[in-house]
């Protein structure tokens, strides 16, 4: 879609696919632009696939002179009754506003 808004949120040039299929569930969400409030998020991707109890995930955007504000990627799965997270990298990159 070429504008979206929704609330106090709004972009531009965004992308998302839902699947669901016998083996897995999946969500991409890809745009040019994201803002809410003061945050603005250039090239925000979300990536998430779900297969029985395991879902891998990745969160990824960058702010407008490119510098990288959230790079997030790994995995959540059940272990008995708690839900655990497994990071797919050696750190993650969380800078707040």
């Amino acid at each position: 879609m070429d504008k979206f808004n929704l609330g106090k949120s709004y972009g531009f040039n965004t992308f998302v696919q839902i699947e669901s299929l016998p083996d897995r569930n999946s969500l991409l969400i890809r745009a040019d632009s994201i803002r809410y409030n003061n945050i603005s998020l250039a090239d925000p991707r979300i990536d998430m696939t779900v297969t029985d109890d395991t879902s891998t995930y990745r969160l990824k955007a960058a702010d407008r002179n490119d510098h990288l504000i959230y790079d997030m990627a790994g995995t959540a799965f059940r272990s008995g009754r708690k839900i655990m997270l497994r990071s797919a990298h050696p750190g993650w990159i969380i800078n707040g506003f």
